[in-house]
């Protein structure tokens, strides 16, 4: 089928998974009679909603796009040729208008501290990390690392974005033996999938030193760190970038807050900052936080008393706010993690329950 006639029928669908099965115009259902032969696009020969105008508009665009190579789609080829008008059941409109909102919700489920809607074009750019821009470290740094044990946490999220409130869970694994460790997340949302993280490497007197780390999504994005050349491979030939000596990837690092609070006695050194480099699959950055104090948290296991952490800007331009809540009960680990854009749009991550 030819491309033309394929974009067509896209905005066939998504006329009636918005306004019905009967409300697309004819402006966009007659041209689409012709499969194989283009035609330009006259102008509509009845009055359109401004719903209406702004499709025949993308398809104006579109088709102009089209003209000057710009490939918006893959070559779709169709084999069996499609009965017109194509009449959607409503369940299957429903679905597919859900499965449309749930889409959405597609960029919230890159990991929470560094959602991929979130970055800006300068962060997505491989750089080394510049610790003398952010604010310095302090006693936070001092005391022996106490790991937690092993044990899986369960999380509900509530994710805010484009108006909608959508649901989703996620597990956090720790295994340890001896000096080395594993760690993963999976992050689960209903109609949409699953984006997992994988962390594994070494512990020592130095703190968690990670010496791979794999993002997953639609693809599995893989970072490798050579310690004995001091440099971390970024995944699909994003780079190569200094290892610095606290490097930690995007899920180590609640492990290494975990295990620096774990080695702590009270009272605790409440508005103390640490800067500690971070890699994630295609980028490296420098991520400041400051404890704030201790809160209770209410939850499904209890009220738990935990430690407050902020994550604080990573630079001027950062609109990201982020928050942490640390329970000693959990080894350290988030009871919550709370995520706010400027936008509107957040996650917020809370504890379910602790499996052995």
């Amino acid at each position: 089928m030819h491309r033309d006639a394929v974009d067509r029928w896209c905005i066939l669908v998504i006329y009636q998974v918005l306004l019905g099965p009967s409300a697309c115009p004819s402006a966009i259902i007659e041209p689409i009679m012709d499969l194989n032969t283009p035609t330009p696009l006259a102008p509509p020969p009845e009055p359109l909603s401004p719903v209406s105008s702004g499709v025949a508009l993308w398809v104006h665009r579109r088709r102009e796009q089209a003209a000057a190579k710009w490939v918006l789609f893959p070559k779709i080829h169709l084999q069996i040729p499609i009965p017109i008008p194509i009449p959607v059941p409503i369940p299957i409109l429903f679905l597919i208008q859900r499965s449309l909102q749930v889409t959405l919700a597609l960029g919230l489920l890159s990991w929470p501290l560094t959602p991929c809607w979130a970055q800006s074009p300068e962060q997505a750019r491989p750089q080394a990390p510049v610790l003398a821009n952010a604010p310095p470290a302090s006693s936070l740094r001092l005391g022996a690392y106490v790991w937690p044990t092993a044990q899986s946490l369960d999380y509900t999220l509530a994710l805010k974005t484009h108006g909608l409130t959508l649901h989703a869970s996620a597990t956090m694994g720790w295994q340890t033996q001896g000096s080395r460790y594993q760690a993963h997340l999976e992050m689960r949302l209903p109609w949409v999938g699953s984006r997992s993280q994988h962390s594994s490497g070494l512990l020592s007197e130095a703190g968690v030193e990670p010496l791979s780390f794999t993002d997953k999504q639609r693809k599995a994005l893989s970072v490798s760190v050579d310690r004995e050349h001091a440099t971390i491979e970024l995944a699909d030939h994003a780079g190569r970038v200094p290892l610095q000596k606290e490097h930690q990837d995007a899920l180590s690092v609640y492990f290494e807050l975990a295990g620096l609070l774990g080695g702590m006695s009270p009272p605790y050194p409440t508005g103390q900052t640490l800067t500690l480099p971070v890699f994630m699959a295609q980028t490296t950055e420098n991520w400041p936080f400051k404890l704030l104090g201790p809160e209770s948290l209410s939850s499904p296991m209890g009220e738990i008393k935990t430690l407050r952490v902020e994550r604080l800007k990573r630079s001027p331009s950062d609109t990201q706010h982020v928050e942490l809540w640390l329970a000693p009960s959990l080894g350290f680990l988030p009871a919550r993690i709370l995520i706010e854009e400027a936008n509107g749009e957040r996650i917020d991550q809370r504890i379910d329950a602790k499996n052995p």
